[in-house]
């Protein structure tokens, strides 16, 4: 009875191209309701979201080192040019907002990471299976009252981290031209 994550996000945030990754059977089961949501959300803001689906070539999504992200974010990137980027840091599979958040970091990717808060009224009440035929304009999401759930991630912290173990072996082998190509990155 409210928006998922990539729905509030949509929402909420200036989109112009949601790029939804999952496994192949993932994509195949949700692809009408997911193209219905963001038709919803497109009609409430007046707007045009393009998307585009990548399936993962993966039996298991809890395998997180089968995504192979870098490859496909890098691609993403390089289509995308002067873009700014809106990563997704929530997921029901948590080898996913891992393996993305390894990424960000590992890579230096730049863009802004968001959380959506859970939001359920009704504790124990389980929330609505996304049908075909589920009713987008009946959403707690749509009462004017309610504040966005979305909360930025600091994923600057872990790529801070990054950097300063990086630097202290750089400095401590005295590599100056490694030091200054971490500079002019930084």
């Amino acid at each position: 009875d409210y928006d998922g994550p990539i729905i509030h996000i949509l929402r909420h945030l200036n989109i112009k191209k949601a790029y939804l990754l999952g496994t192949r059977d993932l994509l195949t089961q949700k692809r009408v309701f997911v193209d219905r949501a963001i038709s919803f959300i497109e009609s409430k803001k007046n707007v045009k979201i393009l998307s585009e689906y990548i399936p993962l070539e993966i039996k298991d999504p809890s395998v997180f080192s089968d995504f192979n992200l870098k490859a496909i974010i890098d691609k993403i990137y390089q289509e995308n040019e002067g873009s700014n980027f809106i990563f997704n840091m929530s997921s029901a599979t948590q080898q996913m907002v891992a393996a993305l958040a390894l990424d960000i970091v590992v890579n230096n990717r730049k863009g802004e990471a968001y959380q959506v808060k859970h939001y359920n009224p009704e504790k124990g009440k389980e929330p609505k299976e996304a049908e075909v035929n589920y009713d987008f304009n009946n959403l707690m999401d749509n009462l004017k009252d309610i504040e966005p759930r979305l909360v930025k991630t600091n994923i600057a912290s872990f790529k801070i981290s990054k950097l300063k173990t990086e630097l202290k072996a750089t400095l401590k082998v005295k590599d100056y031209s490694k030091l200054m190509k971490m500079v002019k990155e930084y």
